[in-house]
């Protein structure tokens, strides 16, 4: 019983590690935009439509 119970911990770590790389990778250039984002949770913005704050979570978005 205990053996189950440690294996099915290390498979779920292992999960919420490859989902949380899987999403470092989705965020960090997979989507093409004009260079305007988030600064906090990099949502990024296409011109002409860019806000000043972020409509996501509320971070200042960055104007490159």
């Amino acid at each position: 019983m205990f053996k189950i119970i440690i294996i099915a911990l290390a498979v779920l770590g292992l999960l919420s590690l490859l989902k949380r790389r899987r999403r470092t990778e989705t965020r960090r250039g997979s989507q093409p935009h004009s260079g305007h984002f988030c600064r906090r949770c990099e949502h990024p913005y296409e011109a002409p439509d860019i806000p000043s704050r972020c409509r996501r979570c509320g971070g200042s978005v960055d104007r490159r």
